[in-house]
Formats: structure tokens, sequence, C-alpha cells
């Protein structure tokens, strides 16, 4: 398995590479989004702080009692700011299904790979796409609420209990159970758009039935790939909050230092994001190919 765990992650990775003006769609899309979702926030305390004497009180502690007062003078605001970030979020998530789409197209076909063929494809399988991801929400609501179920019969198994033991391994066995069924959902969930995208498949109920019999099936393959590339996202998050941690924030130019050291992690992690799906279509393709038979004709020839 590591010989083909490394040939994965050698396509993946070349692949990816071989896509990189993707990358900078991918971060304008969330840069633009950024921007938008940052700009009512912006403009509220721009408003105001803009005439007032106490922003360079800020530049030594945050005023909290000042926090109090802006919430209090722009409630109207502040409450409509909660539904625009759910509006922005859903819209964000459609537009990264239309891009998966794109993505996937482009690896079925890379012979045609041109921006034509990644939109026709971002609009060939987005319906389905959409499907996928409504689906996958209802499970991991499902989980969700399995889980919240669960902790409300460990806090009531083990309220009276003098021995913490006990409870500490009940809780780690429910959060591990939690981990597993999250990360099962998104594997599967994300090769049900790679058997999609691969055989054009319409049916979604079929789709989503050969990428979980694929997942139990390869269930050692699928999960360490995801969990080696889940691994580098971690390794950077951790790596930029250590560096975040020494840059000190009392000046511009450091603050623009972070915020590029900032960029740097989403652009990796939107590469990431990429290999994570060229993996998957690599290891599904290569698995569920038909094998070529061999027929041997016996011809006479006279002499």
């Amino acid at each position: 398995m590591i010989k083909e765990i490394k040939q994965t992650l050698l396509y993946s990775a070349r692949f990816t590479y071989q896509n990189k003006m993707l990358v900078f769609l991918y971060w304008a899309t969330n840069l633009g989004f950024a921007l938008v979702l940052t700009f009512p926030l912006f403009t509220l305390l721009k408003e105001e702080l803009q005439y007032s004497a106490i922003n360079s009180h800020f530049a030594a502690e945050f005023d909290f009692l000042w926090y109090i007062q802006f919430l209090t003078h722009h409630d109207t605001m502040v409450n409509v700011i909660p539904g625009l970030v759910i509006s922005i979020a859903l819209l964000y998530n459609l537009i990264q299904l239309f891009y998966t789409g794109g993505f996937l197209a482009i690896a079925a076909h890379p012979q045609k790979n041109h921006i034509v063929d990644f939109f026709f494809g971002g609009v060939r399988y987005f319906y389905r796409f959409v499907a996928v991801y409504l689906v996958t929400i209802l499970l991991y609501f499902v989980i969700i609420s399995i889980n919240s179920l669960l902790v409300g019969i460990g806090n009531r198994l083990f309220a009276d209990s003098q021995s913490t033991l006990p409870e500490f391994f009940f809780h780690f066995a429910r959060y591990t159970l939690f981990l597993f069924w999250i990360v099962v959902v998104n594997v599967v969930a994300d090769y049900s758009k790679v058997a999609i995208a691969s055989k054009d498949e319409s049916n979604l109920i079929r789709a989503a039935v050969k990428a979980f019999l694929f997942v139990k099936d390869n269930f050692a393959l699928t999960i360490s790939i995801f969990l080696i590339l889940a691994s580098f996202v971690s390794a950077a998050a951790l790596a930029y909050n250590f560096v975040d941690g020494f840059i000190p924030k009392d000046s511009w130019y450091l603050i623009i230092a972070t915020f590029f050291i900032q960029q740097m992690l989403i652009i990796f992690r939107l590469i990431i994001r990429m290999q994570f799906y060229a993996s998957e279509y690599y290891i599904y393709n290569d698995l569920t190919a038909e094998p070529v038979r061999a027929y041997f004709e016996e011809i006479n020839k006279d002499v």
C-alpha cells in the first residue's frame, strides 16, 4: 500500500502543478468573498473611529466598554451581519462546488485541459454536486445531533461519579467516533463526486453506492491518503500560528507581513484541496478501470 500512496501523492502533486493557474482563480475568489464579508464591519468601524480619539488607545489595549457601546449603537446592523455571513458562506460553497466540477472534468479529460472545459465541467456537474452537498450537510447534522445526545447521556451517567477515568474514556471514545464518522462522510461525499465525473453518472444514488462500496473495499488506502493530506494542512496551520505568535502587532508593516503569511497559508490550503480531488480521482479511476482482455486469433496462411 505504501507504493500506491507514493504514486498517488506524486500524481496529485504533478497534476496540481500542471493546473497551477487554477490556484490563482481559487485564491482570487477566496479573497473577494473575504473582502465582501469584512466590508460592512469595516464601514461601521471606520464610521465609529474615524473622528474619535479612542483609536489611539486601542494600540495599547482593547476597551471592552467601548465594544459594548459599539454593539449597542449599531445593534440593527450588527444583527444583520450573521445572516449576511451565512448567505455569503452558502454562495461561496456553491461556487466551490462549481470549481470542483470543473477540476474533475479536467482530471477526467486531461487532453482537453482548457479553461473552457473547466467551466463547462462546472456547469455540467453542478446540480449533481449540489445534491451531494445537501445530503452531506444532512448527514453532518445527524452525526452532530447524535454526538450532542451522547454528551448529555455521558453527563448524566457520570454526574455523581467520584472517578474521572471512566468519564474520560467515555468522552474520548465518543469524540473519536464523532471524528471517524465525519471523516467517512467527507470521504464518501468526495468519491461520490469523483464517481459522477469519472463515468458521467447521472443516477446520484448509484454514484453514492459506488463511492461507499469503493471506500469500504479500499478503506485503508482512501483514509490514509485523506489523513496524510489533511496532516499537511494541520502542520501548515500550526506553523502559521507558531510564527504569528512571535510577530508583534505594534506597527503597520508587521501587520502587513502577517497578512501575507496568512495568504500563503490560504494558498497552501487551496493547493492541498486540489490535491485531495486529484488523488481521489487517480485512486478511483485506477482501481475501477476495466481490465483490457487480449484475444488471439490463429491465422492460417496458405503456402
